[in-house]
């Protein structure tokens, strides 16, 4: 089960900058699992709903029937790779999913 709440970020957080919205806070089990705050962590201004349930699913407070990011492969930057000492494609391995928003 899933439950959104929706609320008025000063009066649940006194002084909450405007700029950290939208923000998401994630429970699961009691425990906090991942807070998403501003724009940014959405990884656009503009999200489909799609892309929200895969996002969410991603911090294991819930599971989905999606199979993959439906945002599509994401593209290399070969120009900052090299700059990073040419880790080339072996540089992706240890990197997970939870840094890709």
């Amino acid at each position: 089960m899933v439950k959104f709440l929706k609320a008025i970020s000063t009066t649940c957080i006194p002084n909450f900058p405007d700029r950290n919205l939208p923000t998401i806070f994630v429970y699961s089990e009691g425990q906090m699992k991942r807070q998403l705050i501003g724009a940014a962590s959405f990884g656009s201004d503009r999200i489909k709903l799609e892309e929200l349930e895969w996002l969410l699913s991603r911090t294991g407070a819930f599971t989905t029937d999606l199979e993959s990011d439906p945002r599509g492969p994401k593209v290399k930057d070969v120009m900052m790779g090299s700059l990073r000492g040419g880790r080339g494609d072996s540089s992706d391995e240890n990197d997970s999913d939870e840094n890709d928003w």
